[in-house]
């Protein structure tokens, strides 16, 4: 009689496969083998006890045992077919696993067959370590962990998926962060092991810090009101206006309706004939942004430029005296408790210009910060770092998107001053700051939440955007437990 593999929690699924057979006489036929259980991708819990089947015949012999190995490491053997071993997980420390069956043959041939399981993800609450964030699980802020563990088995099961974090707060907690390995920049081939104390490419979020600066300038008086001219910064430059540019003002450049001719979506980045490429390669890239003909009354027409925000960062700096990273550390970072940065520099043009459109980086929990303190109404731990008003300005649509975007851009229907405004998807009244490679930083309030994201998908779509898992994974965990929104507290402390 044929002996009984059974076991509990016994995970037995078909699977697809490939075979690979290796003779060792030619008149000598190898072994067919195929493994037929568990499933290739197949997801289980560690702690589970897994039966691997394998199926075997020889075409001018017998098969004499069947050798299974995980990781490369032996778990047992058969001499009967279909043969099998119970491979026992408890301990397994590894997510992705293979298992791989040897058959032998009465003339020793061989044939070999391997599948790749995945151990499924366990969430764990964040951990607490002093950096200004106090930490609580997903289920005591009224979140559902199953859609979460979905979205870490599904992101582990496509090795090329080309997210990098994932962090999530509620209520003013921090209540998810996952990590992955990729490449750090656009520009480097190396992979880095991110994780919570690595900084990050934030690419355009950049922009969006810009911005608050500009509201920070505004609030502590340097700039008199977002309807300063842009050309009263730059009188050096008073050449470059024939009369038609008199209306852009501070306003129009920080929601990207300048109203001067610019072209940095139409082209690749590696096209010379994209506006931000010849820009970069400008003697004088502040003098090239300037000269560019109007095209459009100030004000009404959305045209995506880098050169915007470079001019309304060094009019900042202009007006208040304080190169734009050091206003941003006195006025922004310190008071967040954000100290592990990187700025860049066009340190080739002036020392004192600083890359106020993109590429500063941050550590994703203190770019939650930064949501976080929007949703607050410009309070961190009981200070009032932008005011209340800018915040409203931020979050105010300004311009609105005849049709939505598509891929990295998907959920965009409007831009503000620096922030772009998220589609009905994500309740009432949520924007975001988005980034080149999928960065985003995404204020809900209607949920009380903020959600990051840092990725790598810079030349490639990811396997999963930022709005594919808030839609389909982050926002229904709310669903799923309140359908409703809960009361806002208190600003953290």
């Amino acid at each position: 009689m044929r002996k009984s593999h059974k076991a509990n929690h016994l995970v037995t699924l078909p699977v697809m496969f490939c075979v690979a057979c290796l003779a060792t006489e030619p008149d000598n036929m190898p072994p067919v083998m195929e493994i037929i259980a568990p499933a290739r991708d197949v997801v289980f819990f560690v702690g589970d006890t897994v039966e691997i089947i394998a199926e075997a015949y020889d075409t001018d012999g017998s098969v004499r045992s069947v050798e299974f190995f995980v990781d490369g490491r032996p778990i047992g053997y058969d001499t009967l077919n279909p043969f099998a071993v119970t491979w026992h997980t408890a301990g397994e420390s590894r997510y992705r696993h293979q298992l791989r069956a040897l058959a032998l043959d009465d003339d020793d041939a061989s044939a070999t067959h391997s599948v790749v399981v995945l151990t499924s993800w366990v969430y764990e609450r964040p951990e607490e370590v002093g950096d200004g964030w106090d930490t609580a699980s997903l289920t005591s802020v009224g979140m559902d962990t199953l859609p979460f563990v979905n979205l870490m088995n599904a992101l582990r099961s496509n090795e090329d998926h080309r997210t990098h974090g994932v962090l999530i707060s509620r209520h003013g907690r921090l209540v998810f962060e996952q990590y992955f390995a990729g490449h750090r920049r656009h520009d480097q081939d190396v992979t880095t092991a991110f994780g919570r104390d690595t900084i990050h490419d934030l690419a355009s979020v950049t922009k969006s810090v810009t911005s608050t600066l500009l509201g920070i300038a505004i609030d502590r008086g340097k700039i008199a009101d977002v309807h300063q001219s842009l050309f009263g910064y730059f009188p050096e430059y008073a050449h470059l206006n024939d009369g038609s540019k008199d209306g852009v003002e501070l306003q129009h450049v920080v929601t990207m309706t300048a109203g001067l001719e610019w072209n940095e979506w139409g082209f690749a980045l590696t096209d010379d004939r994209n506006d931000l490429v010849q820009f970069n390669q400008a003697p004088d890239p502040l003098a090239f942004a300037l000269a560019k003909p109007m095209v459009a009354e100030p004000g009404t027409v959305f045209a995506y430029s880098g050169a915007n925000s470079m001019l309304l960062g060094d009019a900042i700096r202009r007006a208040s005296g304080i190169r734009l990273d050091s206003l941003a550390q006195e006025y922004l970072f310190t008071p967040l408790g954000i100290n592990d940065l990187d700025w860049k520099y066009y340190r080739h043009i002036s020392p004192d210009l600083v890359a106020a459109h993109g590429d500063l980086e941050l550590r994703p929990r203190d770019m939650l910060k930064l949501g976080e303190l929007y949703l607050r109404d410009g309070v961190w731990n009981g200070e009032q770092i932008i005011s209340t008003g800018w915040v409203q300005t931020a979050a105010t649509p300004y311009y609105s998107f005849p049709n939505r975007f598509t891929g990295h851009l998907e959920g965009l229907v409007g831009y503000s001053h620096g922030w772009w405004v998220r589609s009905a998807d994500y309740g009432s009244g949520a924007f975001s700051a988005s980034g080149w490679g999928d960065q985003a930083i995404i204020v809900l309030p209607e949920y009380d939440m903020v959600a990051v994201f840092t990725g790598g998908s810079y030349w490639e779509m990811p396997f999963l955007t930022s709005h594919e898992m808030m839609v389909d994974y982050v926002l229904p965990s709310i669903l799923a437990v309140t359908p409703s929104a809960a009361p806002k507290p208190g600003p953290p402390s």
